[in-house]
């Protein structure tokens, strides 16, 4: 094999090797956090990705309603908690979102959200206790899904360093755990239609009984 070849090859291996470990994240967001982090022409979600070296899609369903626009995000693990805290910045030059705190919510498939409530080490609850974060776990599904919103988020804006160690303990989770996370048999993952929205909005405002809440280590709720 010839020298040209040989690091071709070896090119490719490590590409595929990049790309085998990719943690794909999404959540749902506020139209104006989405509209801030798109940027004019599309520049503010180019810098992103170029500075953190991954890949982000915005769905390109529009809307004036409040919520929500889906985006996903792809990249290495090591990145995701400074990629999703720049995501944070449009929420903290605002004051404070409708439930007085501030985090994400993350679109996950029911078979993490499974694994994550039960397992003995890796888990929401174990989340919570190694950080100040409050996770909610959404008992509806997304429309045509089984996939439900896990809200992460902290008490304050001076928390945010928090909220940036609960996404990369999730994130090393969904890399350990890929195959709950991406091909789990009879997983159906959201996709966002246009008439979605009143769907999305209930989803996020909505509180229901058979939500679980997660606090300190222990189940609040």
């Amino acid at each position: 094999m010839s020298s040209t070849n040989a690091d071709k090859l070896i090119s490719a291996v490590t590409a595929a090797s990049r790309h085998h470990n990719n943690v794909h994240m999404r959540a749902i967001l506020p139209r104006f956090q989405a509209v801030a982090i798109l940027g004019r022409k599309g520049l503010s979600i180019q810098y992103l990705q170029n500075y953190y070296q991954v890949q982000m899609r915005l769905s390109e369903i529009k809307t004036t309603r409040k919520w929500g626009r889906l985006i996903h995000i792809c990249g290495q693990s090591k990145q995701m908690a400074e990629v999703w805290r720049s995501c944070l910045e449009p929420i903290l030059r605002e004051e404070e979102d409708h439930t007085g705190k501030i985090g994400v919510n993350f679109v996950l498939p029911e078979s993490m959200i499974e694994l994550l409530l039960y397992h003995p080490e890796d888990s929401f609850a174990s989340i919570t206790r190694q950080t100040n974060t409050e996770i909610t776990i959404k008992s509806s599904v997304l429309p045509r899904s089984t996939e439900r919103l896990v809200f992460i988020c902290v008490p304050g804006k001076d928390q945010v360093d928090e909220f940036s160690k609960a996404v990369s303990l999730l994130s090393h989770y969904l890399e350990k755990y890929a195959r709950y996370a991406l091909s789990f048999p009879n997983t159906k993952f959201y996709v966002q239609e246009a008439d979605d929205f009143d769907s999305l909005e209930q989803a996020v405002l909505r509180q229901s009984p058979n939500d679980v809440i997660l606090q300190g280590g222990c189940r609040v709720k």
